[in-house]
């Protein structure tokens, strides 16, 4: 069995896999809680993709399965295209490989919702190009309340808010769920005029604010990551 840890900015997730089947997704909040999880399963090795802790930090926990800490320099089943690939997230870089690993014969567009918005494109023969960086919704709340005098920080969730907002709370609520959504849209748009073939992947953490807006031939997939992650170990291992 392999492991692949997703480290974010506020979580711990991990993928127990099988073979190229997940058979559960276990969630964490520190690192000796991460070590009990792998230690309560029959894990033979383990790949980390970590935005938070250096593989100094997470060593003491994972030295049992020799852990292979994802990063630029990874060997992966993709190629790489992108202008500055030592300051590519390996984050970035494991929802592209799983899009790789699901759609491996044309163009994808994998969209993570996290405390940042990333657009990540795959083109075959090319890799990974580029995309975007934008704004969390979280951020985006939380953004007009500390730079204004006087709008709420309000909160947001997964129950259906309108366009139009009725009060200034609903009004924050709307510019930033909908304001996403439109962004998500106009990416889409921009990305499949140039490549038609274009599968899209949605995946991440406030994946939950906008699942019932997704319809084909747009695929919400919370586990990109992971599954990525699981693409990535497989190759090293058995290249």
């Amino acid at each position: 069995m392999f492991a692949a840890i997703d480290i974010g900015n506020t979580r711990i997730k991990i993928g127990f896999f099988e073979g190229n089947l997940l058979h559960e997704i276990r969630d964490c909040e520190t690192l000796p809680q991460m070590q009990q999880a792998l230690q309560s399963h029959a894990v033979e090795r383990v790949i980390v993709s970590s935005v938070r802790f250096s593989s100094e930090e997470m060593q003491p926990f994972l030295a049992e399965y020799a852990p292979l800490y994802l990063s630029h320099q990874t060997p992966l089943p993709i190629s790489i295209s992108y202008a500055t690939p030592h300051s590519l997230g390996t984050d970035r870089l494991a929802m592209a490989c799983g899009a790789h690993a699901l759609y491996p014969q044309g163009s994808s567009l994998s969209i993570a919702l996290g405390t940042c918005i990333t657009y990540n494109l795959l083109l075959p023969k090319i890799g990974f190009v580029g995309g975007a960086i934008s704004p969390g919704v979280e951020m985006r709340a939380k953004a007009m309340h500390t730079f204004t005098a006087r709008l709420p920080l309000v909160s947001l969730s997964s129950d259906e808010i309108s366009p139009l907002g009725i009060s200034t709370e609903h009004s924050l609520q709307a510019g930033v769920v909908h304001g996403v959504w439109y962004e998500i849209l106009g990416f889409i748009e921009e990305y499949r005029a140039q490549q038609q073939d274009l599968q899209i992947f949605i995946c991440g953490g406030n994946l939950n604010l906008f699942e019932k807006k997704i319809k084909e031939p747009i695929f919400a997939l919370p586990e990109l990551v992971l599954v990525g992650l699981n693409a990535i170990l497989h190759y090293n291992v058995h290249t």
